[in-house]
């Protein structure tokens, strides 16, 4: 579904607060840092060691901005939750942009897999080779992509098709991880978060 213009699930959108905080990570990267420690969490409702990562890494005197990017980044945090449990796979990574250059894209896929292999540690994931079943695999799997370096990719339609297919793998990795580490999790009664409050 298309979001709202302005709508606080948009990458401008928190791209734009987390820079009037004054925090120094990227708007993709605090996105997937929340979504790593959802998926990490034993108890994900209560998850929120996310939050000292992120606003700990911010410039002091900006008390107001940073409290406007807290009450996003909890928005965020509970939508990511309903994501993650929806019956109909429904997550949706915090990227630019169509619209916005190829490289820049690129960029923050990888700094998106960055912070969610940062939130995995964070949320208590100690060996990503004992993680339970297709986990293992999957979150190794992320953590390649974040590594790899795009600096020379082509603006062309392959190039293109390529990112749109590894921000689909990432997307379907992320929710291998989560339900192997919340099996039953799952509820297809709730919304899946693709209403907007």
């Amino acid at each position: 579904m298309t979001q709202a213009p302005g709508s606080v699930f948009e990458h401008a959108v928190l791209a734009q607060a987390v820079n009037a905080a004054g925090i120094t990570l990227a708007a993709a990267e605090v996105h997937g840092i929340i979504a790593g420690v959802l998926c990490a969490a034993p108890e994900p409702e209560q998850a929120s060691e996310w939050v000292s990562i992120v606003l700990d890494e911010r410039e002091s005197g900006r008390e107001q901005e940073v409290e406007t990017l807290s009450r996003l980044l909890i928005q965020l945090h509970g939508r990511l939750l309903l994501q993650l449990r929806g019956a109909e796979f429904g997550l949706k990574l915090l990227l630019p942009d169509d619209e916005v250059l190829l490289s820049e894209r690129i960029d923050a896929l990888g700094e998106w897999c960055r912070g969610y292999m940062l939130g995995l540690v964070v949320g208590g994931v100690e060996d990503l080779h004992a993680l339970p079943g297709a986990a293992a695999e999957a979150s190794q799997d992320i953590l390649g992509i974040a590594e790899v370096d795009y600096e020379n990719a082509t603006p062309d339609d392959e190039a293109e098709r390529d990112l749109l297919e590894l921000q689909e793998f990432v997307r379907m990795a992320v929710q291998t991880v989560f339900d192997e580490i919340h099996p039953g999790a799952h509820t297809p009664e709730k919304n899946t978060g693709n209403t907007l409050h």
